[in-house]
């Protein structure tokens, strides 16, 4: 699963570069994480469940998306992202896009600006991770690459919260 022209990073032994596809090339392994401006994008299936249903029968995608509501003078804009399997990560963009289509465009603000700004981002978030990954939350590179236990064992920021290991 990793990116065949970018980067991949390995959850098995911590391996980081470019054209990885078929597997690892330090230790063999399937299990490759694209990466995109220092942050995974993509990750593989089995190791960490869906924010939203808790599958982990499926791989994740990292997705941001923005809702816009906009009324006269008033706006209100909520960034929503995760790492979502394609099935969760299309309900929620279809989610922000029903909203900001709905409550987005009944102010100035909104709809000179903001609402078709974030129509833009919320349609590039069917296909593709934000941008700027990082400012949106994704999981770091550096710190992925720093851990010293086993990769299989890669927590997400809310069980390690509820393991006291963060």
């Amino acid at each position: 699963m990793g990116a065949p022209h970018g980067e991949s990073f390995c959850m098995a032994c911590g391996w980081s570069g470019a054209g990885a596809v078929a597997g690892c090339p330090a230790c063999g392994s399937s299990e490759l994480a694209a990466v995109r401006a220092g942050a995974l994008v993509t990750l593989p299936t089995g190791k960490t469940p869906c924010s939203n249903c808790g599958t982990l029968e499926r791989p994740l995608a990292f997705r941001g998306t923005t809702r816009v509501g906009s009324l006269v003078w008033l706006l209100r804009t909520r960034p929503v992202s995760g790492y979502w399997c394609e099935r969760c990560a299309r309900k929620r963009t279809a989610a922000s896009l029903a909203y900001t289509g709905l409550f987005g465009w009944w102010g100035f603000p909104g709809a000179f600006f903001w609402a078709p700004r974030a129509t833009y981002h919320n349609w590039r978030a069917v296909w593709s991770a934000p941008r700027k990954p990082l400012d949106w939350g994704a999981w770091p590179v550096a710190e992925a690459a720093s851990r010293d236990e086993h990769w299989s064992s890669f927590d997400t920021p809310e069980t390690a919260a509820s393991e006291g290991t963060a």
